[in-house]
């Protein structure tokens, strides 16, 4: 047990650090925004929650990569975790260009679809117009990440992380405020802050990886432009039905944020710096997740069924120790930590109880997330989309009844969410319990261990 958690949080530690890291510089951003005007944060919680829809495409893709660059690693196959490499960051990156000009043209038409309106949409509008260009980086973003977790080396990803965090910090003084002669850009300033400053990072991650000497392989740019779409397909197959799984959640999400907006502009508000809060303590449980996907490939690739079930289990007890250390911190600073992204006392008073509610609903949500993992590294990526499928579908049915015919408001919404997880949590369980379906391969290596 003792090994296989060292190994873990090996891989998990420096991607835990980079997304501390980077939402700590996320909440400083919407702190210099929200002391601005609370309307800018209903702006943010309309455009984050369809970019990340976008931009979770690349990294569900690239989630298929790290399974079959684990599990070929795995089974000692360097050469085919080789090209698999090299195929995820030739053909991310025409995915991101994709998605690029998608935004480009489509932005209005998807804030109106979600009912944003008036100042709100004005605000969206000029805040995505700066953000988009980091989707011209982010195929080599998702893909540099997915090889280095497959290898169990993120180290470079906590560097070139921590770069960004602090330019990007850096950059919203200056340009959301005006400083050093600047013109005060608000909103636009904080978009093209990010921008500047992801692709800062993202150069720094290539440069980082193609020098690496702690890869079992060596990434060469004369294999990228040579790579061909045969191994994308494949990476594809296993990435796709998490893209889904990712466009789902994410659509429900959007869903939610459509009803938030039906009860008003300030309900979506509270709503988006309640999952601000709960981001931090989401993306600890996500980076154990990580290692677990990583880990649970390497022993399926190699037919170690119980050890590949091990890992999961060893995530979980992890997962739910960082869920209880943020329940209690919740409960006991609750007004402070609100206050951090709002000084209106009525809004931090209502928002209190969500927030408990929300601390709660980690226990649940790891399971969703660590057993997920887990279920992905043992190469089933279908089994999360058909419970995501379920999800989606319940989330949306009974939030709307939970607004819209019971009247709840926004507890319904969070009781909803609370339920959802928690249903999700048993059925992903019991899939867990029985294991990868090893393949021919990995059976031999089982039976010659």
């Amino acid at each position: 047990m003792k090994g296989i958690n060292k190994k873990l949080w090996a891989i998990a530690f420096p991607l835990l650090l980079n997304m501390l890291i980077s939402q700590v510089q996320m909440i400083i951003d919407r702190a210099f925004l929200g002391q601005i005007d609370v309307g800018y944060m209903s702006a943010l919680g309309n455009v984050s929650a369809p970019l990340w829809t976008t931009i979770s495409i690349l990294f569900a893709l690239s989630t298929g990569g790290t399974i079959l660059m684990s599990q070929a690693l795995g089974a000692d196959d360097k050469p085919r975790a080789s090209l698999i490499a090299h195929a995820i960051l030739k053909y991310n990156s025409a995915v991101a260009l994709l998605l690029f000009f998608f935004w480009l043209f489509a932005a209005r038409g998807i804030f109106m679809l979600m009912g944003v309106e008036g100042d709100i949409l004005s605000y969206a509008l000029r805040y995505v117009r700066y953000l988009i260009p980091i989707f011209l980086i982010m195929g080599i973003n998702s893909a540099g990440a997915s090889i280095l977790q497959s290898a169990g080396y993120t180290r470079p990803i906590l560097i070139s992380g921590a770069l960004r965090s602090g330019l990007n910090i850096l950059l919203d003084w200056i340009l959301i405020f005006g400083r050093f002669g600047f013109p005060e850009m608000g909103i636009e300033g904080a978009a093209l802050a990010t921008s500047i400053a992801e692709l800062t990072g993202t150069v720094l991650l290539f440069i980082l990886i193609l020098g690496s000497r702690k890869l079992p392989f060596r990434i060469s740019i004369k294999k990228i432009l040579s790579s061909p779409f045969r191994l994308y397909k494949e990476v594809s197959a296993k990435g796709i039905p998490t893209a889904g799984e990712e466009l789902l959640w994410n659509l429900g999400n959007l869903g939610l944020i459509r009803i938030l907006n039906a009860i008003s502009p300030l309900a979506t508000g509270i709503y988006t710096i309640i999952f601000t809060v709960d981001i931090i303590p989401a993306l600890i449980i996500i980076s154990i997740a990580q290692g677990v996907t990583a880990l649970a490939g390497r022993n399926t690739g190699a037919g170690d069924v119980e050890g590949a079930k091990r890992v999961g289990l060893i995530g979980q007890l992890n997962s739910w120790g960082i869920a209880a250390l943020f329940l209690v911190l919740f409960f006991l600073f609750p007004r402070f930590i609100l206050g951090i992204f709002t000084s209106d006392t009525a809004i931090i008073e209502s928002s209190v109880i969500l927030l408990l509610v929300a601390a709660v609903n980690f226990f649940p949500r790891s399971v969703n997330l660590i057993m997920g993992s887990a279920i992905r590294g043992f190469g089933d990526t279908k089994w999360m989309l058909k419970t995501q499928i379920l999800g989606t579908v319940y989330i949306l049915s009974m939030g709307s009844l939970a607004v819209f015919v019971f009247d709840l408001g926004l507890p319904g919404v969070f009781l909803t969410i609370l339920s959802d997880e928690t249903i999700r949590g048993v059925i992903n369980y019991f899939r867990f319990r029985r294991g990868p379906d090893l393949t021919p391969k990995a059976v031999q290596l089982e039976e010659t261990a």
